[in-house]
């Protein structure tokens, strides 16, 4: 099965993808574009979609597509995670990283090399 991926470029970009696992690796099957707006994101994924779906019959329920925003795209150039979405007003804090997270334990090591 295909999915959309959407990456980072080193220039800024958002690359939108059309991908697959097999055997454990991911597959890039085409590579739709690279989107500098947030109107050419929306393009670029209305075709991945297309790309992706193929022959497939898709059922069409008429749901509003979320706008997709460039900002939204994780930066890596920048080193740093994105934060989460807030909750509403008074929902309980999502747990942060604790000590013992390998995850947050790796970004706080210094990376030599890069």
């Amino acid at each position: 099965m295909a999915y959309v991926r959407k990456v980072r470029t080193a220039s800024g970009a958002v690359a939108v993808q059309v991908v697959r696992k097999h055997r454990g690796q991911r597959e890039i099957l085409a590579h739709v574009g690279s989107a500098h707006t947030d109107a050419q994101l929306g393009v670029l994924l209305e075709r991945a979609r297309r790309i992706a779906t193929g022959d497939q019959q898709v059922l069409d329920i008429e749901v509003a597509a979320r706008t997709q925003r460039i900002d939204a795209v994780a930066d890596w150039r920048a080193g740093e995670l994105m934060a989460a979405p807030a909750g509403p007003k008074g929902a309980p804090a999502p747990p942060g990283p604790h000590r013992g997270d390998q995850f947050a334990v790796a970004l706080r090591r210094p990376q030599h090399g890069l």
